[in-house]
């Protein structure tokens, strides 16, 4: 089950192919469809934008970032190309 953690944001939302996480902290984050199974993962770093594959297709999608010691819950994701 997913849960949204309040500390996530990211902009922008809806996002084509990219977004700018907006979390304290440099990690994984997961891309998952809003059947809860994963597309895509990837590292980030702290203020750099994040680039999705085009292969990733229009729709609904959560999304989780994790650090170290650190991590949110998901929040929702709307990719359109």
């Amino acid at each position: 089950s997913f849960e949204k953690d309040n500390g996530i944001s990211f902009f922008p939302n809806p996002a084509t192919y990219r977004i700018m996480p907006v979390v304290s902290f440099s990690g994984k984050y997961y891309l998952y469809n809003y059947g809860g199974s994963l597309i895509y993962s990837s590292e980030y770093k702290d203020n750099e934008l994040i680039y999705f594959p085009k292969e990733i297709k229009n729709g609904l999608y959560l999304i989780q970032f994790l650090g170290d010691d650190e991590s949110t819950k998901t929040d929702h994701l709307i990719i359109y190309y």
